[in-house]
């Protein structure tokens, strides 16, 4: 049988995942070790296997950033266990307005974060480190 593990997020757990094509993600350590300081983060593991590592950064005691980084290949199984994990971690977090943005032109990133119960709020035009837009989304 398949073994799941899901542990606080490390930085280097950053640079371990093999990501999906369409992620953008910093390559400055800093920008990791600061995650992992906050505490609010996790890395999941199937088969000694990254496949999700995701946290939220607090901006203020009742407003946080959710962030994701997603594992390539994800299974369907891998898929809905990485679903509840984030689900699970965004209901418990204790926080009044969560926000996430997606990437305008990547469909199943809205579902899921729809999914996820957040609302679209608006686009976000240049957004992207290679000017593309995105949507903000909110879970409040």
């Amino acid at each position: 049988m398949a073994e799941f593990d899901l542990r606080q997020f490390e930085p280097s757990d950053a640079g371990e995942i093999q990501l999906q094509s369409y992620m953008e993600v910093p390559s400055d350590p800093k920008v990791w070790e600061a995650a992992a300081s906050g505490g609010d983060c996790f890395t999941g593991r199937h088969d000694g296997r990254i496949i999700v590592c995701s946290g939220i950064v607090r901006h203020w005691q009742t407003r946080a950033e959710a962030w994701l980084l997603m594992g390539c290949p994800v299974s369907r199984t891998e898929m809905l266990w990485i679903h509840r994990r984030v689900s699970d971690f965004l209901e418990n977090a204790g926080i009044v307005r969560i926000e996430t943005t997606v990437k305008q032109n990547f469909d199943a990133g809205h579902r899921w974060a729809k999914m996820l119960g957040f609302k679209a709020e608006g686009r976000m035009s240049r957004f992207g480190p290679d000017g593309t837009d995105y949507q903000m989304y909110a879970r409040v």
